[in-house]
């Protein structure tokens, strides 16, 4: 029955809140099931649904099925048409859009991400109003892109609206903003500014840790993020016991391969190479490379950062040429995703240079 379905996929979204994705997809399969049998496979519970298996599915790194489930999602709301209005039919149209969105992104495919993370945006304000919290996700999604992409100023300005809607809806506390907060964060981390993203990467991790508990996949994540910070602020004390914690309950969750572990490992290769240890630092970047490489390919951003850490790292030990073929992996990936000016692409060929003179 249509009940048995609706208690399915409320029972998804629980585990979902508990971090337990492979449960969560099982429920959402089997309610889609049931929806398809009771409904025809092209009804608005089928769309809506199928954006659940997308969200599922990204969150899983199964990004090639996460994206086709998200793109029929959005052949069925196309299909209906004006006979699928209001909010729902909107919620439903712009999440599509946000996940398709933020695969890309996850790809380091920043063109397609911000079209499509624009169109949910405009979905959103269309329908609810500019000052709706409904906007300001859209407006968050979004913003991510401009960090990555390194338009550091369009992205905090988002940011801030952003985080104005969230806390009149919210409060000041509301866990809606920890997103918010870490993603303020990471773009002044981004762009160089340490001391000033310290205040909102603690603040995001203590929103955290009040809603979820202290063992929550956010929680975690907003703690590696704010142990990043520590690190370019020379804190590694502190930083140390957050990414190796960080580790052990990502492996846990998600087994021994996660884009957040591979993100834990190159932090942890960074925070060696600042201790000294090269040796565990090699091989804390050769596992994250290796990872990355695996996850999202051989040509993809990180990659490409975790290639420049692994060079400075042999540059300084005099190992000169393996540096400079690394450098130049480097700036061919970072060349073909970003644009010339960008502040990674600069320190790639500043680093790359400079070995050269070195072997010269």
């Amino acid at each position: 029955t249509i009940e048995n379905a609706i208690t399915l996929q409320q029972k998804a979204w629980k585990l979902l809140g508990r971090g337990k994705l492979t449960e969560a997809r099982d429920a959402i399969t089997e309610a889609l099931r049931l929806f398809e049998l009771l409904e025809g496979k092209e009804s608005p519970d089928v769309a809506n649904l199928l954006n659940d298996l997308a969200d599922i599915g990204d969150r899983l790194e199964r990004h090639s099925i996460a994206l086709k489930l998200a793109a029929r999602s959005i052949k069925i709301t196309d299909k209906l048409g004006r006979a699928f209005s209001g909010e729902e039919a909107s919620m439903i149209r712009a999440r599509s859009r946000s996940i398709i969105g933020t695969i890309h992104r996850e790809k380091g495919d920043y063109a397609q991400a911000e079209l499509f993370l624009k169109e949910a945006l405009k979905i959103n304000r269309r329908q609810f109003g500019p000052e709706d919290s409904e906007v300001a996700s859209a407006e968050n999604n979004l913003a991510v892109v401009y960090k990555y992409s390194g338009h550091f100023k369009k992205g905090l300005k988002l940011y801030e609206s952003a985080l104005i809607k969230l806390k009149a809806a919210f409060g000041d506390e509301g866990l809606p903003l920890g997103p918010v907060y870490h993603n303020i964060a990471g773009i002044l981390h981004a762009a160089g500014f340490f001391k000033e993203a310290e205040e909102p990467g603690l603040r995001a991790w203590d929103i955290s840790t009040k809603h979820l508990g202290p063992s929550h996949p956010q929680t975690i994540a907003d703690a590696s993020a704010y142990a990043a910070i520590l690190d370019s602020l020379g804190r590694y004390k502190e930083s140390e016991p957050i990414y190796k914690r960080s580790l052990k309950v990502f492996e846990k969750l998600y087994g021994p391969e996660n884009y957040e572990i591979s993100v834990n490992l190159n932090n942890l290769g960074a925070l060696k190479t600042a201790q000294g240890k090269a040796v565990e630092a090699e091989d804390y970047y050769r596992r994250s490379i290796a990872m990355t490489e695996k996850l999202l390919g051989r040509n993809h951003p990180d990659v490409a950062l975790c290639c420049n850490n692994l060079a400075s790292l042999m540059s300084a030990q005099g190992r000169t040429r393996e540096a400079i073929k690394l450098y130049e992996r480097a700036l061919k990936i970072f060349s073909r995703r970003l644009k010339p000016d960008h502040p990674k692409v600069l320190l790639v060929q500043e680093n790359l240079e400079a070995a050269r003179e070195k072997r010269a």
